[in-house]
């Protein structure tokens, strides 16, 4: 659920046209804030993911290495 910021709990039909284009900007560059975030968020996480593979593979070549060793 998305939760926009809010003046009021009352109707902005009273407010006037340039306090209704500020609002409008504002709901704008929270959107713009939002899709950021959550592009960022996706991008760690793929790099979170990319780096677990990678651990996982240095983890399986030292224990195949060991089992040579030993």
């Amino acid at each position: 659920m998305i939760v926009y910021p809010t003046r009021s709990s009352h109707s902005h039909s009273h407010l006037g046209c340039r306090e209704r284009q500020q609002w409008a900007e504002e709901r704008r560059v929270y959107e713009a804030r939002r899709i950021a975030f959550e592009a960022e968020v996706a991008s760690l996480a793929k790099q979170r993911d990319r780096c677990h593979s990678e651990m996982e593979q240095y983890k399986a070549a030292l224990l195949a290495k060991l089992k040579v060793n030993c």
